[in-house]
């Protein structure tokens, strides 16, 4: 894949005289430089303020992020909490976690118990499972089951410890944590987060995964997932489109900016709905309101080239609907499914650092290609930048904002 940029700088006369025009307009900061920033924190929350106003909310005892908003602007994650210290508030949902499981498709329970369940009994089935030279036969959702991964019952999140550091011109949360199965207890991956935030209101969350066990079993996904608030439904990407691909399905999709909806990519064509609706090599996708705004989201990794302590820029995999993962993954068709509009439901987004291959030569079997495989006992480290953004400010402004967030 090769990409150029053309660049042209046309003259305009005025009075006779021709007038060049300036390569680049700079825009102002969405947020005053001089806006002080301060953060407190008590037994339930940790709330980041900008010039006394709340613009992150962190739950102290579990570390999940409950609300972000722009200053003096739009609500982002999950909904307004101007008064977070409240305790007879009711418990907040968290509204961005990390995400390791996927609803499940057609190719994903492709397996030998498909044909070995013709003649067997369920319990059997479960024992066999158990043997790994079977298992390498098994579906890749029977696998999925097998570690603790499951889409039905997915791992959830524990808690060690929160740190709360602020330094000129930041607030740092950091969340020391833990991904266990829900099915039988054990701790899959060290989960390292931070919630790190500048007086401009940017956020980057850098997760850090670590395994903790011998697992060779491919993880469906490596990410986080949002609930972005119901009004920022319009949404722009730059990268491969203008319908859903995957890491193994988008050569047919050409790289390119494109538009659409939360509800129109959210409406799955799929008779039995499952995971759908992706979109690779993305640069960044934003979500607007009919104001025109709203936030960016770019990614960055580690590089390790440079040292641990360097960041450059990646490509991200991204989805967004208007139901959420669970409710896709009990579907059984789509009339299961709620039929919802834009403006009317919270938007759902995925945001992946890597995402596996769907696979396809053959529906019975295992069948994805080892080139897009996640092995699951590697360890990831990424950053998700969210950067707000006001009515008539340009891709150039955010990308420059997403620069600065390192300073």
């Amino acid at each position: 894949q090769s990409q150029f940029q053309l660049c042209f700088r046309p003259t305009v006369k005025l009075a006779g005289k021709p007038v060049a025009i300036p390569k680049r307009i700079e825009t102002a900061s969405t947020t005053k430089p001089s806006a002080k920033l301060d953060v407190s924190s008590n037994s339930r929350y940790t709330t980041v303020t900008l010039d006394t106003e709340p613009i992150l909310v962190v739950d102290s005892q579990s570390g999940a992020l409950l609300s972000y908003r722009r200053s003096r602007g739009i609500q982002i994650l999950g909904e307004s909490m101007s008064n977070p210290s409240r305790n007879n508030r009711a418990a907040a949902p968290a509204t961005l976690v990390p995400n390791f499981t996927r609803a499940t498709t057609d190719n994903d329970r492709g397996g030998i118990e498909l044909h070995l369940g013709f003649v067997l009994p369920s319990w059997s089935m479960k024992l066999l499972g158990r043997l790994w030279g079977i298992q390498k036969m098994c579906s890749y959702n029977a696998q999925w089951n097998a570690v603790g991964l499951s889409s039905d019952l997915p791992p959830r999140f524990e808690c060690r410890s929160v740190t709360v550091r602020q330094e000129t011109g930041f607030v740092s949360i950091r969340v020391d944590g833990s991904i266990v199965s829900r099915s039988n207890g054990n701790v899959l991956f060290r989960q390292l987060m931070e919630y790190r935030i500048n007086e401009r209101g940017v956020l980057r969350v850098t997760n850090h995964t670590i395994p903790q066990t011998d697992n060779n079993v491919p993880l469906p996904r490596v990410g986080i997932a949002m609930i972005l608030h119901k009004s920022l439904f319009v949404i722009r990407y730059c990268g491969r489109g203008p319908w859903e691909n995957y890491p193994d399905r988008n050569t047919g999709s050409m790289v390119g900016v494109y538009s659409s909806t939360a509800q129109e990519m959210g409406s799955s064509h799929y008779i039995v709905p499952g995971e759908f609706g992706n979109r690779t090599d993305c640069r960044y996708c934003s979500f607007r309101n009919s104001m025109g705004e709203g936030v960016c989201v770019a990614m960055e990794e580690s590089d390790s080239a440079a040292g641990n302590s360097h960041w450059k820029n990646t490509k991200l995999n991204f989805s967004a609907g208007l139901h959420t993962q669970d409710e896709l993954n009990r579907a059984r068709h789509t009339i299961d499914l709620e039929d919802r509009v834009d403006g009317d439901h919270p938007i759902h987004v995925n945001i992946d650092y890597k995402m596996m291959g769907v696979g396809g030569d053959c529906s019975w079997k295992p069948c994805v290609y080892p080139d897009f495989l996640i092995k699951g006992n590697q360890e990831f480290k990424y950053s998700v930048v969210l950067v707000p953004f006001s009515r008539g400010e340009d891709t150039a402004h955010i990308l420059n904002e997403l620069r600065r967030s390192h300073d």
